[in-house]
């Protein structure tokens, strides 16, 4: 981990004697821009010299010595900052960063969120579009794939406006936060924990936002997930099956499958010709997908209630599921049936909150919801009232590929 010092600007790591003896850093977050100071470019010299033709600090490195300025009046020495504490030309450096990046900001003494398009008076608006009667028009902060786990991961928080004016912190803005971004305030206040949130609710989370690189919707939720992945840049939709793989083979949690597509959030292109858009697969193709899941739980329901947890896992050809064996199915692709007019039913283990605040069973039909991933199938396997299980004969649900657009 590489770090600056607040004072001087200049960057060391975190085998400095220096900083093992005091550890406490600060990280700013901010919103990329072009011509940011990057690793290669750095000169401490520069931060400190205002510009020769406009008489005044480049905005790259006005933020940055704002930033170093809170820091000192916080008393925290050290400094984490994306843009030049990454040497982004070692894919074995990145690859560490992307891969510890929620670790940084979860161990922080303090997070710095700078809102370049916002004044105090604004407050998190865009700066004049507050009074304008049109739809308000929120920082770009809030709509960034990787400021999701830069909002989530550190326990303490501070928004500053474009004139480093602090607006507020997370813990006393969450109100607000909760009606920009649709994240229940309860995360943002540590009244609830990460591992309180199914897996849909997260990606729910991430749904609505932009990134830069496609292959970055996958690799910023890594932290959320605590999961490990290769940055692979160039394998554009690709990073987030590999995510949805990942999650498979680490945890039973059924919300994985409880998405909804439609033809505006699949991808263009798929290897498999003979896959038609409603015919996508259980894992989803964008976390876009996951817009209305943010109510799912996988909590709650008696546990008589329930189907067996786990029995799906991923095979070369897809992802092979429990099927009972009431209607004598044979081992082969779920679409083969769906061409013969079979309707395959599954119920997850997971369920949306009702108006009696009751929990309602998250299933489908592929009958009704032709293009949607798992929602189409509901059906039970086993537990119920009777408590009995049924005999099952496993069926792969073929999962495409996507090919380069």
């Amino acid at each position: 981990m590489r770090l600056m010092n607040t004072t001087t600007c200049s960057l060391t790591d975190d085998s400095n004697p220096e900083f093992i003896a005091n550890p406490q850093y600060a990280i700013f977050s901010h919103r990329w821009s072009g011509n940011e100071t990057t690793f290669q470019d750095h000169d401490p010299a520069k931060l400190r010299t205002v510009d020769s033709k406009t008489g005044r600090f480049t905005p790259q490195a006005w933020k940055i010595r704002g930033a170093c300025a809170q820091a000192r009046v916080d008393g925290l020495r050290w400094l984490w900052v994306d843009t030049c504490c990454i040497n982004k030309d070692s894919s074995s450096e990145l690859s560490e960063a992307i891969n510890s990046m929620f670790r940084y900001y979860r161990g922080v003494k303090v997070c710095y969120v700078y809102l370049h398009d916002v004044t105090r008076a604004s407050g998190f608006r865009v700066a004049g579009s507050e009074n304008s009667g049109r739809r308000p028009r929120y920082s770009e902060w809030f709509s960034r794939g990787w400021t999701l786990q830069e909002l989530l991961a550190p326990k303490v928080l501070a928004f500053f406006d474009r004139d480093w004016y602090c607006i507020g912190s997370k813990f006393n803005l969450a109100g607000k936060i909760e009606h920009i971004t649709g994240i229940d305030s309860a995360y943002l206040t540590a009244k609830k924990t990460m591992r309180d949130a199914c897996i849909a609710t997260k990606m729910s989370w991430m749904a609505g936002r932009t990134t830069t690189r496609i292959e970055d919707m996958a690799y910023s939720l890594l932290g959320l997930f605590d999961i490990n992945l290769t940055p692979v840049y160039g394998e554009r939709e690709k990073s987030f099956l590999r995510l949805q793989r990942a999650l498979m083979e680490q945890s039973t949690d059924e919300s994985l499958f409880a998405w909804k597509a439609s033809k505006h959030n699949l991808p263009i292109a798929m290897d498999d010709s003979q896959c038609k858009r409603g015919d996508w697969g259980l894992l989803a193709p964008s976390p876009q997908c996951f817009r209305d899941c943010g109510a799912l739980t996988i909590k709650g329901k008696d546990k008589s209630s329930r189907r067996a947890e786990g029995g799906l896992s991923w095979t070369q050809q897809g992802i092979r599921m429990p099927i009972p064996s009431a209607d004598a199915w044979e081992y082969n692709s779920i679409f083969d049936q769906r061409n013969n007019l079979r309707k395959v039913q599954f119920t997850l283990n997971c369920w949306r909150p009702n108006t009696r605040y009751r929990l309602d069973d998250f299933a489908y039909s592929t009958e009704h919801v032709p293009e949607s991933g798992v929602g189409d199938l509901r059906f039970s396997i086993g537990g119920g009232e009777s408590g009995t299980s049924l005999q099952a004969v496993p069926i792969i649900v073929h999962q495409p590929q996507i090919g380069d657009v």
